[in-house]
């Protein structure tokens, strides 16, 4: 059974343990804190199968979204930008920790990536191509 709530495959459970895993190495929080606060943001959410049309961001979106609060006018904050003053920013609670959306003990350690689970084979109708010949 997987630490996510959501309904995932394979590959979309890497995605979102990548998402996690990008939380701990940028925030510090612990592995189970990133999975709790993924689940609670996306507990009701339905997921194809990978690459689900999410995937089209990266981790660093999704993971942002989920630590960050909007700025005061409502905008997202600039993660893109590594010159930003991040001194305002400020971050979402994670859920309470009598949450279903803790599925794992706070000790809980990231399972290593399998970078395997994102590759597509050449013929997959999800992977586009461009026709030989043409310039993109």
């Amino acid at each position: 059974m997987s630490e996510f709530l959501m309904d995932l495959d394979d590959g979309m459970t890497e995605f979102f343990r990548d998402i996690a895993r990008y939380l701990v190495k940028e925030s510090g929080m612990p592995y189970a804190e990133a999975v709790a606060r993924l689940n609670a943001a996306f507990r009701d959410a339905t997921f194809g199968p990978y690459p689900d049309i999410m995937c089209h961001e990266g981790e660093d979106y999704w993971a942002s979204g989920v630590y960050y609060e909007p700025l005061p006018d409502g905008r997202e904050v600039p993660w893109w930008e590594p010159d930003a003053d991040r001194s305002a920013w400020r971050t979402r609670p994670a859920p309470p920790r009598d949450s279903p959306a803790w599925t794992l003990p706070l000790d809980a350690e990231a399972p290593p990536p399998r970078p395997e689970l994102h590759e597509l084979p050449p013929d997959d109708p999800r992977v586009f191509r461009m026709p030989s010949g043409e310039d993109s």
